[in-house]
């Protein structure tokens, strides 16, 4: 943000400085890959046609038309819905230290932590499909995926934690 401030790598032996910034990184987890399941039952009362309504002499009855009178007929489905949620996170955490180096003070401390995270939540049915809940139709289109590679979890959680540690740097007062 500041065009006044020139950010260097390595130092250059002909240029005094006024601050120098520590980056330590201190840990790295990547937690294993899991994959939670929850088995949902599914009922519903549904119309599946209709049948004929019959009077106390065993005859279909007629209405005032006389045409035959029919009414819906209604039955029970059931199915089962398993929910499958794939889980993998990791983390970079480290601090980033500012330092004056023409007082010898630290102007900043903070620790930082950078952040990966996949989720992939998918659905598959046993039974009659009409028994379903409308709020599980999407999730019965998602597949199973394969999870991401351990160094990719690596790779973006240490861009989230450069992002983080470039924030910290642009809101940073230099005098």
């Amino acid at each position: 943000k500041n065009p006044w401030v020139i950010y260097h790598n390595t130092k250059d032996k002909k240029i005094t400085y006024d601050y120098e910034v520590s980056i330590l990184l201190s840990h790295l987890n990547i937690a294993p890959q899991q994959v939670n399941s929850e088995l949902i039952p599914q009922q519903a009362r549904i119309k599946d046609g209709w049948e004929y309504i019959y009077d106390s002499n065993g005859n279909v009855a007629k209405d005032s038309l006389g045409n035959d009178r029919k009414r819906d007929k209604i039955i029970t489905v059931q199915a089962e819905v398993r929910v499958m949620q794939q889980i993998k996170s990791g983390q970079v955490d480290g601090t980033i230290t500012v330092k004056n180096l023409i007082n010898n003070t630290t102007t900043v401390n903070n620790p930082v932590l950078g952040e990966a995270r996949f989720e992939n939540t998918y659905a598959i049915f046993r039974g009659d499909q009409r028994a379903i809940e409308e709020k599980y139709y999407q999730l019965l289109q998602n597949k199973e995926v394969p999870f991401p590679i351990d160094s990719e979890f690596v790779k973006y959680a240490l861009a989230d934690f450069k992002a983080k540690m470039l924030q910290i740097l642009n809101n940073q007062q230099f005098n």
